[in-house]
């Protein structure tokens, strides 16, 4: 006598049916999405300029007076990796101490602040300077004295999170992936599910005394909490 499925046994198959349906075309519609972005970088980076992708923003620092922002000329460039798009910089004054602020708008990165440097920006290379590495609530950033002057860098995306590493870099562009807003904003075509962006920030501090460990992270949570929040202002 033939086997006959029960009725739990096929609502379980029906539900496992729908489930590898609605999988297949999440996948089928990022796999779609990430050819059509290979085949749009050229493009993309044919018609867009220097100083056209970065806002106008002005990241407020408390105790610190900003005195100018200019443009950073950037090579538009065709890699598939690390592409610099456009390049701010920003000059503050406290008393007689300095503090130049060097911002990159760097689109698919590597996550890998070394390689960055290396391979896209005039910089100096890392094996060259050895930056100790520290970790705050918010990621993970470098610093470094290089000609009698601190040094800190990092990778901040627009989640406010920032890092110094591929892996740290991954880890919180999948963690945005568990927000809804993040889905629907990727279901309506405004952005990609997973982060495709980063801003690669140098700060450089001139004067004396040189800044201490301490100062230094209030100083760089200082300015990304300021960056970020004015980048999603700008996004409307």
């Amino acid at each position: 006598m033939p086997h006959c499925a029960t009725p739990d046994k096929k609502r379980s198959l029906f539900f496992t049916c729908i489930t590898i349906a609605i999988i297949g075309c999440v996948v089928r519609v990022s796999l779609q999405s990430r050819v059509s972005l290979q085949s749009g970088v050229a493009e993309s980076a044919s018609r867009l300029r220097s100083d056209n992708s970065l806002p106008k923003i002005k990241p407020l620092l408390s105790g610190w007076q900003l005195s100018k922002q200019i443009a950073i000329p950037v090579e538009l460039q065709q890699s598939r990796y690390d592409r610099i798009i456009a390049g701010q910089q920003y000059l503050y004054y406290r008393g007689t101490q300095k503090l130049i602020v060097s911002l990159w708008d760097v689109q698919d990165p590597s996550g890998d602040v070394g390689l960055l440097r290396n391979k896209s920006l005039d910089l100096s290379p890392l094996y060259q300077i050895q930056p100790k590495t520290y970790n705050t609530e918010a990621g993970s950033y470098q610093l470094f004295i290089e000609n009698g002057q601190t040094v800190i860098h990092t990778c901040v995306s627009m989640n406010g999170r920032f890092s110094t590493t591929a892996h740290e870099f991954r880890q919180n562009a999948y963690r945005k992936t568990l927000e809804l807003q993040q889905w629907r904003g990727w279901l309506l075509g405004d952005h990609s599910l997973i982060e495709s962006r980063c801003f690669y920030i140098q700060m450089v501090f001139q004067g004396s005394p040189q800044l201490p460990v301490g100062q230094s992270t209030k100083l760089v949570l200082n300015l990304l909490q300021s960056f970020t929040f004015q980048m999603r202002q700008s996004k409307g």
